[in-house]
């Protein structure tokens, strides 16, 4: 008999504020998720921004605050973005990760480097120079812990691996993370078979061997999966994904007072259908859990807020 998850709590507690501060973008991904509704009116106002961010910190300040670049377009591309990386920089509760697609040259990672408590660099195979690619994780991680994401593309599937293992055998300090691919409702679902879910669940990543994980500021993102049985393990939340236990409909979910949103446009959002306000005016955030309405949870980063099943 199969056992039923009935709780998830995160490993690390911290707060976590995902940010898309622009849908520019200077790759053209073919599974790019953003693809279906794209934006090229212009990037958020950062003074907004560093303002919101700053009362979060705030209001959160007996714990971590992640606050991550990590939704839309290319955030380096953002013409303030170093004037946001140093913001972020002086709240000592605030652990700033920019997640990227690595196109910046290494003379500008050589400079900014010192603003970024974590960075995550996304492997596009199909569109960056891999050779390019490698150079500037090789100099990176001589300086910084950092993650590599691999989303992974069905038909390029074993190039990606070959390229995550050659990343941590001949780089210290990267974490491989490999990325199940999700779609959006409206899209064309995305398929890979099953021998290549079942590849990514034996292998969900890889890193160095030299990897010092006294470096690393990031935030545990692992979380403890809790059963009917009453065992407890600690797993990834990709993997629920890619297992398809990521569908808590009608489970008492802490999202908003664990997570936050914020669109190019500036509003904030608890989940996708929750909106709780504008930076560039006021909001009032929730307090209080909320029952889950979603029928798939399909980002891992939303997987790992606290969660219970509710009889």
């Amino acid at each position: 008999m199969s056992k039923e998850l009935i709780k998830i709590e995160p490993v690390e507690y911290a707060f976590r504020v995902e940010l898309s501060i622009g849908m520019i973008c200077n790759y053209n991904c073919p599974y790019c998720i953003e693809k279906s509704n794209r934006d090229k009116s212009g990037w958020i106002d950062i003074d907004a921004l560093i303002n919101f961010c700053n009362d979060i910190s705030d209001r959160n300040s007996h714990r971590p605050v992640t606050i991550a670049l990590a939704n839309g377009g290319e955030p380096s591309m953002h013409p303030r973005i170093i004037d946001f990386m140093k913001a972020m920089k002086r709240k000592s509760n605030i652990i700033f990760q920019l997640t990227t697609n690595g196109s910046r040259p290494i003379e500008w990672w050589e400079k900014n480097l010192k603003y970024l408590d974590h960075l995550v660099m996304t492997f596009h195979c199909t569109e960056c120079n891999h050779d390019e690619f490698f150079k500037k994780v090789k100099y990176i991680s001589q300086h910084l812990t950092m993650t590599v994401v691999i989303p992974l593309y069905s038909p390029v599937f074993s190039i990606q691996y070959e390229f995550g293992r050659k990343l941590v055998n001949e780089c210290d300090n990267v974490f491989v993370s490999f990325k199940p691919l999700v779609n959006k409702p409206y899209e064309k679902p995305y398929e890979w078979t099953d021998e290549q879910k079942q590849y990514f669940i034996d292998n969900p990543f890889f890193i160095s061997k030299n990897y010092d994980r006294t470096k690393r500021k990031a935030v545990n993102m692992n979380v403890k999966a809790y059963y009917d049985d009453g065992t407890i393990e600690e797993v990834r939340p990709q993997i629920l994904v890619a297992k398809n236990m990521d569908r808590f409909k009608g489970w008492k979910c802490h999202i908003g007072t664990e997570f936050l949103k914020v669109d190019h446009y500036g509003n904030i959002y608890c989940c996708d259908d929750n909106k709780s306000g504008n930076i560039k005016e006021s909001y009032t955030l929730p307090t209080e859990p909320v029952i889950c309405k979603i029928n798939k949870c399909n980002c891992g980063f939303m997987v790992a807020i606290k969660k219970e099943k509710v009889n």
